[in-house]
């Protein structure tokens, strides 16, 4: 996969909880501009505190939807 194969946005973390079960998956309601917010699931428990994360702006990189764990 190429960086141009990529659909890059900025969203802003509406809402972020750890995902039962699991010992690194955040499941992120995240606004990107769009009608709806977009559900992403990220393995980044190890890495950023969830404090920290919800009021945090990341990058967000979207490929196209994908069933995933328990969604």
């Amino acid at each position: 996969m190429t960086p141009a194969a990529l659909d890059i946005r900025v969203g802003k973390v509406l809402e972020a909880k750890r995902v039962e079960g699991s010992d690194k998956l955040y499941v992120e309601q995240i606004d990107v501009g769009e009608e709806k917010p977009r559900t992403i699931c990220s393995g980044l428990v190890p890495y950023v505190p969830l404090e920290k994360f919800v009021v945090s702006v990341p990058s967000v990189f979207l490929l196209s939807p994908k069933k995933s764990y328990a969604f």
